[in-house]
């Protein structure tokens, strides 16, 4: 490979990194918000809702002090992933990064989906056993869950649209 054309990938590697990079911290903030957004609803409504309401609110604000952990966490990770993999870029290391994030994601959408069917089963049990505070517990994991699958799914074809693209710009580079 020609010294223009290693220049060239060095610097489209250098772009994709800080694209993941950019694509995950913006996803660790938007789970931020939205942790955040289902404490302070979550929270008032603790005091102003009773029975199904009630419980769906309590379940709702103890998952998203979990998911506010967890973003404050990634956030972290994620901008001190960014400066190791930036330290030693090359287009395998970044491959591996971005296939770490994705194997990630892949786990992450099983867990939510197996949480929105425990939703749906804690539903069902409010339901047989005519308690509300099951309902209202399934009615959250539910929500919860299905929201999670979204966000790890688009976050997940996020990645992947940029693992296709370091994948291309070395394909590239070996058939010129």
């Amino acid at each position: 490979m020609g010294f223009f054309k290693q220049v060239m990938l060095e610097r489209n590697m250098i772009s994709h990194a800080n694209k993941v990079t950019a694509i995950n911290i913006a996803a660790m903030k938007v789970l931020l918000g939205w942790s955040i957004g289902n404490i302070i609803v979550g929270g008032i409504l603790l005091f102003f809702s009773s029975g199904l309401l009630l419980s769906f609110s309590q379940m709702t604000v103890g998952w998203n002090i979990v998911n506010l952990i967890i973003s404050l966490v990634g956030l972290n990770m994620t901008k001190s992933m960014s400066t190791t993999l930036m330290s030693s870029l090359n287009p395998i290391s970044l491959i591996r990064y971005i296939h770490s994030v994705e194997k990630i994601l892949v786990f992450n959408s099983g867990l939510d989906i197996a949480y929105a069917i425990f939703g749906i089963y804690l539903i069902e049990k409010g339901t047989m056993l005519e308690s509300s505070m099951w309902s209202g517990f399934g009615a959250a994991v539910m929500v919860q869950g299905l929201f999670l699958l979204t966000f790890d799914s688009v976050l997940y074809f996020l990645n992947r649209r940029v693992a296709r693209e370091v994948f291309e710009e070395i394909a590239q580079v070996q058939e010129g």
